[in-house]
């Protein structure tokens, strides 16, 4: 019992330094890809250096649980990768002594980072973001560099795609310029305006972004027709010059809503579990109260109200109750007859025929037929435009399920992605372990070799299941987990060989390779 006390406290102590170094080595590095893509947009500019480190701290508290997995898997490494150098594994495996009772302690600490994870991703994170958000946002608001970035699609202004292709060191002149506008409901339909040069700017209230445009031109495509000849669907261009254009985009989605700590764009960013849970049950909800509007919406399609005409028309009062019985016994079938003498009410009262006085049934061959020649034309008319009102609200109501739905596999991805990486951290620690027990190697340059390269798989996976997502490509679930569906198969298979003892011959494998 001693015994075993002795090697829990062994690799405790061991883990101690490599930890803390791990994890500000992976800090560190994270962090440094913030300052190297903002830090030329941001320094000289008026801002002052604590308000920079403000921002990089609040940045590094967000990065928690991404330096946290890197940490695991460079600590178990070189820990048990110096117990191996220096015989203590094989010592203890001599004496009877199985790989999993040594690696105890360990996967103790992996769960226990697992717990950190959840924690800072929960309670950490959101506040954390809150604060980088508000700072950063606030510099955007008065720094227009910030917002767009020169050869990239911005896609920050909601149904706004904004393309610059150069930007000057003044932050101010750019060139290049290519907005895609998709505020219609069918954004299918092209408007695009392009232009040879502009400056960028911020309203004095900072609420608005203004891109000054000069030399260019808009192309829009129209609503569709069809064909009077072929009955072929034609899309009409519109195309108009300019010399100067003033744009403006409103810069109120940057801002964050006090109400809650969410924002517009990162609102998955600035909560935790209790919080996503509750938008995905939300998003949920919106979405099919607005499918139920689209299946039900047809109040106005079979309305009996007469709106052909206006107050001028020749009408008829209305009748007494034994009339309105005689009006509605001649708008049903005779069936002895075989003939039918339809009327038409409004909801004032008032009454007026569209309908021819008798027709026989038999004859008929289309519903026209049963309209007066004169009132045609207005019935088709207005038949037309309440049912391309409807189009537009359906079209309307399915551009937002849509995005109630986009919004719905986001929050998903995000709260699996929290528990995601934390048991991450548990699959480093039986892929570091094992490497670091089968490859013998101590010190600080081997195990951050190996490392980095399952480190790097890890971050490679994790872009790749975002992008996939978010593309709508690859369900959220399987998105949030795919680094773990990755690594994995290494772990099981590290662990395997470090339980048999087993080694890997690495100048056969490197010979194998060379030959190939």
């Amino acid at each position: 019992m001693i015994f075993d006390k002795r090697i829990d406290s062994l690799v405790a102590k061991a883990f101690v330094g490599p930890y803390v170094m791990a994890f500000v080595i992976a800090e560190f590095v994270l962090v440094m890809q913030f300052l190297w893509k903002y830090i030329d947009d941001i320094t000289g500019k008026g801002i002052g250096i604590f308000e920079i480190l403000e921002l990089v701290f609040y940045f590094a508290l967000t990065l928690i649980p991404t330096a946290i997995p890197i940490t695991i898997l460079l600590a178990s490494v070189f820990v048990f990768g110096n117990m191996s150098e220096t015989f203590q594994l094989t010592s203890l495996k001599s004496a009877g002594i199985s790989f999993f009772r040594i690696v105890r302690m360990g996967i103790v600490i992996g769960i226990l980072t697992a717990l950190l994870s959840v924690v800072a991703s929960n309670l950490i994170v959101p506040k954390a973001n809150y604060s980088f958000f508000k700072g950063f946002n606030a510099i955007k608001k008065h720094k227009p560099a910030l917002v767009i970035e020169q050869g990239m699609f911005n896609e920050d202004f909601t149904n706004y795609k904004i393309y610059v292709g150069h930007k000057s060191k003044d932050g101010k002149t750019i060139g290049d310029i290519k907005i895609y506008d998709q505020k219609n409901v069918d954004s299918k339909r092209i408007n695009i305006i392009t232009a040879q040069s502009g400056e960028m700017s911020t309203s004095p209230d900072g609420k608005l972004f203004k891109m000054t445009l000069f030399d260019g031109e808009q192309v829009r495509e129209l609503k569709e027709n069809l064909s009077k000849n072929k009955g072929v669907k034609k899309f009409p261009l519109t195309r108009s010059t300019f010399k100067k254009w003033e744009k403006t985009f409103d810069m109120s989605e940057f801002q964050l809503k006090e109400e809650g700590n969410i924002s517009t764009n990162n609102s998955f960013d600035l909560m935790n579990t209790p919080q996503l849970l509750y938008s995905i049950d939300s998003v949920s909800s919106e979405a099919i109260a607005i499918r139920d509007r689209n299946i039900y919406n047809f109040d106005d399609m079979l309305s009996i109200e007469n709106d052909l005409y206006d107050t001028k028309s020749k009408v008829y009062e209305s009748r007494t109750a034994k009339e309105s019985k005689a009006v509605e016994k001649e708008r049903s079938i005779n069936t002895s007859t075989s003939q039918v003498r339809p009327t038409g009410y409004s909801k004032s009262g008032k009454y007026k025929s569209v309908l021819v006085d008798s027709v026989d049934i038999a004859s008929v061959s289309s519903f026209l037929n049963l309209i007066k020649a004169d009132e045609r034309k207005k019935v088709l008319k207005s038949a037309y435009t309440k049912a391309n009102h409807m189009n537009n609200q359906i079209l309307n109501n399915d551009n937002k399920i849509k995005i109630n739905i986009a919004k719905k596999k986001r929050f998903i991805y995000k709260l699996h992605q929290q528990y995601s990486q934390a048991f991450i951290c548990i699959l480093f620690l039986f892929i570091g372990a094992p490497l670091g027990s089968i490859i013998r190697k101590g010190g600080y340059g081997f195990p951050l070799l190996i490392s980095i390269i399952f480190f790097m798989l890890f971050i490679i996976m994790r872009i790749m299941g975002s992008r996939l997502q978010g593309s709508g490509v690859l369900n959220p679930y399987i998105a949030a987990w795919l680094p773990n569906i990755a690594l994995l198969p290494f772990a099981i298979v590290f662990t395997y060989k470090a339980v048999r003892d087993s080694r890997f011959n690495f100048q056969a494998f490197l010979a194998r390779i060379s030959r190939s």
